[in-house]
């Protein structure tokens, strides 16, 4: 399989930040790294695209921000 381009890459990482920062709606970025026992700023890497979540995390984010896992993945 090939491997996608950085491009699309940073595209999807950038798209995956916006829906991690929708789903955290109503709390801070530190209540929200607080209740997934992650850093502030490992948050605020994946909301700027700059890191992608392992697959836990999204998880997590989902269930912490009461959004469906395949939306934060997808956008769907």
């Amino acid at each position: 399989m090939d491997k996608p381009s950085n491009e699309l890459r940073d595209a999807y990482a950038f798209a995956l930040g916006d829906r991690i920062r929708s789903c955290r709606t109503g709390m801070t970025r530190e209540e929200f790294a607080k209740r997934l026992d992650l850093h502030v700023n490992t948050i605020g890497k994946f909301e700027r695209g700059l890191t992608i979540p392992d697959a836990y995390a999204l998880l997590r984010m989902a269930e912490i921000g009461k959004c469906p896992a395949e939306w934060l993945l997808t956008g769907n």
